[in-house]
């Protein structure tokens, strides 16, 4: 697949991706290329041993993996049920980094760097009350939290009236498809093109949609995605004396899409300059894997008409930075009381 991050001035690398290719009768189909979604999983969430009597000792170790090629931070990881009457946290080992003593007896560990591919042990010890009667099960659960961010890049490819003239009139009737590439994160964000392909020039105007959905296995921390955290570039791959202009334009025209406007009109995310709205008080809301589509209409540069190549395309690229993730995992641990004879 013909790679076309390079063309935009943005750091995007692709870790570890998968295609997936879809088409719908009377429109153009397109690829798509996925990095890897989650960037961290609980590999496993053992319990040594899993079955203990009053006051023993219990290890409950989740094993988290990293799946980018690149180190990340894990933000916190925390054991926020502990069956709390059944068990007592006693202290807790962060993936092999030493910790002061005063970490000792807490339910978490924060800013856990994990290289690329790498799995860590993150260890609690636990006691079980020595007042237990009977046979008790516990599932100790645990949640892990991150900070991601996540970009994309769809092509949208554009013809001049004459061109697509010559084209139908030599029955060359052939739809272009977009390429969108998606990087990594579990919170999936990019354009998709509405209109069929190649569009004509002179038609003024073009429909995409602006696509949120969240294909991790976790969830957002606070079920939401601030507006001032979206960002959208746009660019040419031809004209490069034009590329500043036609990104100005394209991005003006991306700043106000239908459904995704409040009362009054204005648009909840890309506020032109002098709107005097708090972009940190504007939310898109997402409820588990709930997928969110905003339809948006680009003005097509008055430029692409004068260019001498019939044929033009240009980039629309989208990120959505620093959002707060979760995975949660859980484990079984048993106590079984003395039998005394």
């Amino acid at each position: 697949m013909k790679k076309l991050f390079l063309l935009l001035p943005l750091v995007f690398v692709v870790l570890a991706s998968g295609c997936t290719d879809f088409c719908l009768p009377g429109f153009d189909c397109t690829t798509i290329d996925k990095a890897t979604a989650d960037v961290f999983v609980f590999q496993k969430i053992d319990t040594f041993p899993a079955t203990v009597s009053p006051g023993q000792t219990v290890r409950v170790v989740a094993y988290v993996k990293n799946n980018l090629e690149s180190i990340k931070i894990i933000d916190e990881i925390n054991m926020y049920d502990s069956c709390e009457g059944a068990f007592t946290i006693d202290s807790i080992t962060c993936g092999g980094y030493e910790r002061p003593e005063d970490e000792f007896g807490k339910q978490k560990c924060e800013e856990i760097p994990v290289y690329g591919k790498q799995v860590i042990p993150i260890t609690w010890t636990l006691v079980a009350s020595p007042g237990i009667k009977i046979q008790t099960t516990c599932k100790p659960k645990i949640k892990l939290d991150y900070i991601e961010s996540t970009q994309s890049l769809t092509s949208i490819t554009f013809v001049t009236s004459d061109e697509l003239r010559r084209r139908l009139q030599e029955g060359l009737t052939e739809s272009v498809d977009s390429e969108i590439e998606i990087g990594p994160g579990p919170i999936r964000i990019y354009f998709e093109v509405e209109d069929q392909q190649p569009i004509t020039t002179d038609a003024g105007q073009a429909i995409v949609s602006l696509n949120i959905k969240n294909e991790g296995s976790g969830y957002l921390e606070k079920s939401e995605i601030r507006m001032d955290t979206i960002n959208v570039f746009a660019g040419a791959s031809e004209a490069e004396n034009e590329k500043e202009s036609i990104n100005k334009k394209i991005t003006e025209s991306l700043e106000y899409c239908r459904d995704g406007k409040d009362e009054d009109g204005k648009a909840l995310w890309g506020l032109t300059e002098g709107d005097e709205v708090n972009q940190e008080d504007r939310v898109i809301e997402i409820i588990g894997k709930q997928n969110i589509k905003l339809m948006c209409t680009i003005n097509i540069p008055e430029k692409l008409e004068n260019e001498q190549k019939p044929e033009s395309r240009l980039y629309l690229s989208v990120i959505l930075s620093e959002y707060d993730y979760e995975i949660r995992g859980e484990t079984t641990i048993t106590v079984e009381p003395r039998i005394i004879k």
